[in-house]
């Protein structure tokens, strides 16, 4: 069953009216503020514009977590499970429990702001999405770190078989440059993994409170259907250029060693010693090797464009399905019969429609 954010604030501030009896016997650690008069409105925002979410009774006794200009941020204990809930309440219309009062610029309404100002809901949605974004970059520099760096190792230092070496100094030349090659590597592989590993949280935490706040407040974080739109479109073409680029570069690699005389298969009869034959073997090796990770990166990354063009072109038609919804208004007219006008609108996440007749 689907609970709104007013059913489960209207629940909390129940709770809170229960508590507020014990406070003065045994007071809160954190600072407390009591409201003054009943019907008080809580906002989801620090302004006089934001829709009220719930309208306390008089006694209730709130924490006070923050001031924004002639508000105080308060919070009220959430359902059991869940993290508490945050609005907004004039600084007039409470009075402090005690201890440090607000500052005068938060007593004043329309003053500036001063204390500690906390971010309404739309902020904390953006905010939540932003690092949402930002964990998706730190794993995909973490994969793309430990994948350079264990490509460079098989390409660039591995060591050869002991007769593609002029002398014992040579090969034990190049078996040191693997061993601190593959030290490099280590490095990389952790630092990459870390990365890695921090994108993921980061990117769980994001997603989780977009989700909470999504739910709670679905209003206040859905954003209008032109900027919808326009991400949208954007996210279409980005989808559109990874998928070019995953072509260029898998067909690239491919063309690369088929074509340049340089990789290609060694023909014995070319060569006048062993040595020179066995280099260019080694040479072709690594050019397929080499050819394989290109492919395999191009192939990821022509998917992830496949996928993303495929998700925002059916965002797209969508939006553009609704948004003609929302300019129809189509005249029916019959005979003698009453003027009729079909009307379908749309206000932040719901969908209006039905008859309107004008005798």
């Amino acid at each position: 069953m689907k609970v709104n954010a007013g059913s489960v604030l209207f629940h909390a501030v129940i709770w809170t009216s229960f508590l507020g009896a014990g406070a003065a016997a045994d007071p809160a650690s954190a600072q407390q503020v009591e409201v003054m008069a009943n019907q008080t409105v809580l906002r989801l925002d620090p302004d006089a514009a934001s829709p009220a979410i719930a309208t306390l009774p008089a006694g209730t006794v709130l924490e006070w977590v923050g001031e924004s200009g002639p508000y105080l941020a308060v919070s009220l204990p959430g359902p059991p499970g869940e993290d508490d809930l945050v609005g907004y309440v004039l600084a007039s219309e409470v009075s402090v429990q005690g201890g440090a009062q607000p500052s005068s610029a938060a007593a004043r309404p329309g003053a500036a702001g001063g204390g500690m100002p906390i971010p309404g809901v739309p902020q904390q949605h953006a905010a939540a999405k932003q690092s949402q974004s930002a964990g998706v970059g730190k794993m995909v520099r973490g994969a793309a770190l430990a994948s350079t760096a264990t490509l460079s190792v098989s390409l660039f230092f591995e060591v050869e078989e002991r007769e593609s070496y002029e002398s014992d100094a040579a090969y034990q030349k190049a078996q040191d440059r693997e061993e601190t090659a593959n030290s490099v590597k280590t490095v990389a592989l952790v630092g990459g993994g870390a990365l890695a590993a921090w994108g993921i949280g980061q990117y769980v935490l994001g997603r989780r409170a977009r989700s909470q706040l999504e739910r709670d407040f679905p209003e206040a974080t859905t954003a209008p259907l032109e900027r919808q739109y326009a991400e949208a479109t954007l996210s279409r073409s980005l989808g559109r250029r990874k998928v070019v680029w995953g072509a260029i570069l898998a067909g690239g690699a491919f063309a690369a060693v088929e074509w340049i005389p340089y990789f290609g298969v060694p023909d014995p009869e070319e060569y006048d010693d062993a040595l020179e034959f066995q280099s260019a073997l080694n040479r072709r090796d690594d050019a397929e090797t080499g050819r394989q990770w290109i492919i395999g990166a191009g192939s990821v990354l022509g998917i992830w464009g496949v996928a993303q063009w495929v998700l925002a072109s059916q965002k797209l038609g969508e939006i553009e399905q609704l948004s003609r919804m929302s300019a129809l208004s189509m005249p029916l007219q019959s005979g003698s019969e009453p003027p009729a006008r079909l009307f379908v609108g749309r206000t932040d996440s719901r969908t209006h429609f039905g008859v309107a007749w004008s005798w």
